[in-house]
Order: structure tokens, then sequence, then C-alpha cells
């Protein structure tokens, strides 16, 4: 037979090629796919996102009750100590 320039032989180099083979078939048979998990884990994102981005809208009105009251408290405190000012 002929060798390459490592001394080995062909036929011993397509024993280690298909034995290789072997190991890649068994490691692609015992763990899943990048396909198969990102269809178990991903696939829903979207709708994920859409139930979160609804959460937020259902709650958005709590910082907005806030904020309207804070200001007016503000503006009336405000306006309260300018006439207050004025008048004394």
């Amino acid at each position: 037979m002929p060798e390459d320039n490592d001394g080995k032989s062909i036929a011993s180099l397509i024993t280690e090629v298909v034995e290789l083979a072997k190991q890649v078939a068994v490691l692609n048979a015992t763990f899943p796919s990048h396909v198969d998990w990102v269809e178990r884990n991903v696939k829903d994102h979207e709708v994920r996102i859409r139930a979160v981005e609804q959460a937020q809208a259902k709650s958005a009105w709590i910082p907005a009750l806030v904020t309207a009251i804070v200001t007016g408290v503000i503006v009336a405190a405000a306006t309260a100590l300018v006439v207050q000012g004025l008048t004394s």
C-alpha cells in the first residue's frame, strides 16, 4: 500500500475516517440538533414578547396617573405661593 508523509497507509486513514463518521453519527443521534433546540425553546418567542408588551400597556396608566397627580400638586403649590406672594 502507498503511504503518506506520516507513514500511515491509505487503508488505515480510510479506517480512521470511517470510525470518525460513526462517532459523528452517534453524537448526532445523541444530542438534539440546533433546529430542534430552536423549535423547542424559541419558537414562541414572538408570542412571549407580545404578552409582555400587552402587560406593559395595561399597566402604563399607573405611572401616567401618578405623574399627573404629582404635576398637579406641584402646579397648585406653585400657584398658591405666587398668589400668596402677590397678595402679601
